[in-house]
């Protein structure tokens, strides 16, 4: 427990430091949390994000980078921030496969726990309310989340 709150100090603490521009100082607080026994893969999220972000980036190049988005999935496979991250690491090395890979998986990873909630929530408004209230709820979530403009400005975007 102590070990999960002091990892949790020190990924606040280079928060707050990379919010006043001591990316650096940032960098090196997490490779603090590294040593650290118990490692959440956020920490080396954050320190992948980081890396890229600092002034200094001409000393961390993509592999590097790579490397630590990979330790955060070591850690746990299916961590989706470690997988969108890393997927953008592949684009912009124009490794347009490997990045359909590992976005395709960050996707079925994400769809499936909005299914799986999704169902939970209509199963419970279906025993608290009614099968109809359900429905409906599904149909607005169906609506809410598919049927927005954020889908149809992309694809907008992408005809242009």
């Amino acid at each position: 427990m102590r070990e999960i709150l002091n990892m949790n100090n020190l990924i606040k603490k280079a928060d707050k430091l990379t919010r006043l521009g001591n990316i650096e100082q940032a960098i090196n607080v997490l490779d603090d949390a590294e040593n650290l026994p118990l490692v959440h893969p956020e920490v080396y999220v954050r320190k992948a994000i980081y890396m890229q972000l600092s002034s200094e980036n001409e000393k961390y190049n993509l592999k590097d980078i790579e490397g630590i988005l990979k330790k955060a999935l070591a850690i746990d496979d299916e961590y989706i921030n470690a997988l969108i991250e890393l997927g953008d690491i592949y684009y912009i090395e124009n490794e347009f496969k490997k990045a359909k890979e590992i976005l395709n998986k960050a996707i079925k990873l994400n769809t499936s726990s909005i299914i799986e909630a999704v169902t939970l929530m209509a199963k419970c408004i279906e025993e608290s309310d009614s099968k109809e209230k359900a429905i409906k709820y599904l149909e607005d979530f169906k609506k809410n989340t598919f049927g927005n403009n954020k889908i149809d400005s992309l694809i907008k975007e992408f005809r242009n």
